[in-house]
């Protein structure tokens, strides 16, 4: 997810799905499910310099 608050200031959102079903007849993994989550804010101070933070 993106938004453009103003030409200069933006924020973008990802949200990042892990599941693991390993095979038991071949390896000794457990079942495993995750949910990450990552903000990055963006401020374009100049044209080629920005601020990140996140």
């Amino acid at each position: 997810m993106n938004y453009q608050f103003t030409r200069a200031l933006s924020l973008r959102a990802i949200v990042d799905y892990n599941g693991l079903l390993p095979n038991p007849s071949l390896v000794r993994y457990e079942r495993a499910k995750g949910l990450t989550g990552d903000v990055l804010l963006t401020y374009l101070l100049n044209p080629g310099t920005a601020l990140y933070i996140g």
